[in-house]
């Protein structure tokens, strides 16, 4: 199971240790936009309790679940990383 995670952060300082903190567990990456792999919950809800104390109200942080069975769409040019399994907006 995948998850992609996306965020929309207005603190520069929070929005820089969100992305290192993200970093350390995608496959791929686009601006801000993460494809991170978790087999079970406990490792996502691990993930959102270190962004939790980043999140404020003007933020937004958007969780989506991937289950790896139906149709990708590439679209644009972008780099494919090996794993052929992000979604590239051009």
């Amino acid at each position: 199971m995948q998850w992609l995670i996306c965020y929309d952060i207005v603190d520069n300082k929070a929005r820089r240790r969100a992305l290192y903190f993200l970093r350390k567990h995608c496959l791929g990456r686009q601006r801000s936009c993460f494809e991170i792999p978790f087999t079970n919950k406990a490792l996502i809800t691990q993930l959102c309790a270190g962004l939790h104390p980043l999140i404020t109200e003007q933020d937004r942080l958007l969780i989506i679940r991937h289950s790896g069975t139906g149709p990708d769409w590439h679209l644009g040019v972008g780099h494919i990383s090996h794993t052929e399994q992000l979604l590239y907006w051009g």
